[in-house]
């Protein structure tokens, strides 16, 4: 399937060279949009067979968040200097060239383990393992958050005629702080299990919602963005390290889908949320609150937060 998407996504490339002008590029736009989700399901799903044992998921997940972080930073720098110089056909042309070293690096990967595990319908897949069943609500409510705290910040400072730059700092350290919870993540792991870090990513938010109450200030709606973005990457990496230990290789990939087609739709709740309902800065963030407190009673008493898994050691 990763040599399959990357040969995808080079005839999708070609195509909007070939429509960079006209309204034909959006269908291949939505092509390229859906074809990114599916090899980042697919990735989440292999990630098992690249790793000696599940100890090692979480930084096997963290290295690849970070890895896409710096190298797409990396690769738009060159891109920017191309559509100046050349004009959209050969920026686009410059992205085929990347997918092309994907299918071809993607040959080197493992092959899939046989599995004798029956199919399972989607409910099964969820329910099966108590910890997946809860952790998926949890990230649910995670992303979520990072939607409601995106737009009740930019529409807070906005009403409250807040300097840009708050408006600015809340964005862009709250966009850095995925990649500091990817590096953190496996620390974090070496020291505890994956039950608690996921725990910790709902606790952490609704402390600083919590207080936020209490201090205000713009300063407070920065520090919230940051905490919000920073514990959804560790609950992200939590969560798909208890998916790729508790689900069967046949249905992982399913199984991934369906669970980040529920995420989106989270996150897209969460963003609705300050858009239709007019809310001050502190009604918003004690709603938060409210929400992430519930969230976090519900998955501890759901599943295993507090078991006595030993903690790894460093190697």
């Amino acid at each position: 399937m990763v040599v399959g998407l990357g040969i995808a996504r080079v005839g999708v490339q070609v195509g909007m060279i070939f429509t960079a002008d006209g309204v034909g590029l959006f269908p291949f736009v939505f092509a390229a949009l859906v074809l990114q989700k599916t090899y980042a399901v697919t990735k989440q799903a292999i990630v098992p067979s690249v790793v000696r044992d599940a100890s090692d998921l979480v930084e096997a997940n963290s290295k690849l968040g970070r890895i896409a972080t710096l190298t797409g930073a990396i690769a738009v720098i060159p891109a920017a200097g191309i559509q100046q110089l050349l004009g959209s056909e050969a920026t686009l042309f410059y992205g085929a060239v990347f997918f092309v070293a994907a299918a071809v690096l993607a040959t080197r990967l493992p092959k899939a383990r046989p599995s004798d595990a029956v199919s399972e319908s989607r409910a099964e897949r969820g329910a099966k393992s108590p910890d997946v069943h809860v952790g998926w609500i949890a990230m649910t409510v995670l992303r979520f958050a990072q939607g409601f705290t995106l737009f009740q910040v930019a529409l807070w400072f906005r009403s409250s005629a807040a300097s840009p730059l708050w408006l600015a700092a809340a964005v862009g350290l709250g966009a850095l702080a995925p990649f500091v919870g990817n590096t953190v993540g496996p620390w974090l792991r070496r020291r505890t299990n994956v039950e608690k870090m996921l725990a910790a990513s709902l606790a952490v938010p609704a402390i600083a919602a919590g207080g936020a109450v209490f201090v205000g200030g713009y300063v407070m709606g920065v520090v919230l963005s940051v905490l919000v973005n920073f514990s959804g990457s560790i609950g992200r990496l939590a969560f798909e390290s208890i998916v790729q230990r508790d689900v069967s290789e046949r249905n992982r990939a399913a199984t991934f889908a369906w669970f980040e087609t529920r995420f989106q739709f989270g996150w897209v709740a969460g963003a609705a949320v300050p858009i239709l309902i007019e809310m001050s800065g502190t009604v918003g963030i004690g709603y938060l609150a409210a929400v992430l407190v519930a969230a976090l009673i519900s998955y501890v008493a759901g599943a295993r937060p507090l078991s006595s898994e030993p903690a790894i050691t460093t190697r």
